[in-house]
């Protein structure tokens, strides 16, 4: 509501105090630079954020700025006894408290606290633009095939929305190739929201925020796939969308592997997945192509019935509409194993693409692999810092201009 005001008032003042004005416009970049700020420091939504500001416009831009946040404000009066003002913030395990330069020394040092005195220069992030994209983390129970070593044992979740959009078409369910948790396709996952969708992905074991210390095989990834899928379906709010799956090379196959399961999938879009994990290595490795039989061994030992998952059997049985692509220069994952042996397939629910002159990512380019990892940095996600990763950011700066594959995606989508 507020924002809409300003764009609706952006010159006219909204805030006077002191004889100093703030216009909507000002008002509003301020609070995106603060929320920010509160981001960057782990703030995630639902948190408890204190406020212990006097009468001032920074108290306003601080109650505006945890709202952006998604956060809940926890008012505390600086006249409060010491006792009082350290009682509230332990029982209500407030994450973060604003403060100015007179009512700090009221905070005990245990307490993270944010500075928002207008002479701290240090208080805002640089970014002022509005925070578009909501996003939040869920930990995805498992409870079977198991080879994980941390104790933890879970997968990590992300939904992305878009808080313009009122009315969503469907959530798209992203899988992500091996070696990466899914950020590397946040420009994608960014494109899918502001067109209406809600974008659910899950860092597959091992990879990104999630537990376990390695990916032994793809049975491994039809299992993290099931029980993402579980998790949307049991979900309050995911449950009441249909579902559409994208992958993207390991995740290709992970999605096209899905079909196998009695999950209710509508949509598939696969870019450069393959048929199986024994296609793959021994296409890569043709001397152990004899003993295929013992790599589906192993995998069912530790993994059951996922085992036995390809995308093969996926497609045949399968009455979801699906969509493969694959660049005719993609040299990770060879168009034998891609294009020419899906191009056999005659079903009025799948169609293959080739992509000319396109490699094995054909919907990234340097231009958003370099900012992606600016907001990766920015955010605390690389460079070797722990943080909680359900954040709200603005993830406009990462969207390319629409270009053939990101419409022809959307077109099988919205279709």
């Amino acid at each position: 509501l507020f924002e809409n005001k300003v764009l609706e008032f952006p010159d006219k003042v909204a805030l006077i105090s002191n004889g100093k004005k703030l216009t909507y416009k000002e008002l509003n970049e301020r609070a995106n630079m603060l929320a920010r700020k509160m981001i960057s420091a782990g703030i995630q939504s639902k948190d408890i954020i204190g406020i212990m500001l006097n009468r001032s416009p920074e108290m306003i831009i601080g109650l505006i700025a945890i709202l952006k946040c998604g956060a809940t404000y926890l008012p505390i009066d600086p006249e409060y006894p010491q006792d009082r003002i350290t009682y509230m913030l332990e029982n209500s395990e407030t994450k973060l408290v604003l403060v100015n330069n007179q009512t700090q020394k009221h905070i005990l040092e245990k307490f993270n606290t944010i500075n928002i005195d207008s002479e701290d220069k240090e208080t805002y992030s640089k970014e002022n633009i509005n925070l578009k994209l909501d996003a939040n983390t869920y930990n995805i129970p498992k409870t079977v095939g198991s080879s994980d070593e941390r104790p933890t044992n879970t997968k990590i979740g992300f939904v992305y929305k878009d808080k313009s959009v009122t009315n969503f078409k469907a959530v798209v369910v992203i899988a992500h190739g091996i070696g990466f948790g899914h950020f590397y396709l946040l420009n994608l996952v960014s494109y899918f929201a502001k067109n209406g969708y809600i974008v659910f992905c899950y860092d597959q074991a091992s990879s990104g925020m999630s537990s376990g210390k390695k990916i032994d095989c793809m049975s491994r990834a039809s299992l993290d796939i099931d029980y993402a899928l579980r998790f949307k379906e049991n979900d309050d709010e995911l449950k009441n969308y249909d579902t559409y799956l994208f992958g993207h090379s390991w995740g290709g196959f992970t999605v096209l592997s899905a079909l196998n399961l009695k999950h209710k999938i509508k949509k598939v879009i696969s870019v450069a997945g393959f048929n199986s994990e024994a296609d793959l290595a021994t296409a890569t490795t043709p001397k152990i192509k004899p003993f295929g039989f013992i790599i589906r061994l192993r995998n069912f030992i530790h993994y059951g019935r996922y085992a036995f998952f390809d995308a093969n059997k996926g497609i045949m049985k399968s009455p979801a509409k699906i969509r493969y692509y694959q660049g005719d220069k993609d040299l990770t994952i060879s168009p034998k194993l891609g294009l020419e042996f899906f191009k056999k397939y005659e079903k009025d629910n799948f169609e293959v693409i080739a992509l000319k002159d396109k490699g094995h990512t054909p919907f990234i380019n340097d231009e958003s692999q370099k900012l992606q990892q600016e907001v990766l940095v920015d955010l605390g996600l690389l460079g070797g810092k722990e943080v909680d990763v359900s954040y709200f950011v603005d993830f406009r700066k990462l969207s390319l201009p629409d270009n053939d594959v990101y419409q022809s995606f959307l077109e099988f989508f919205d279709k």
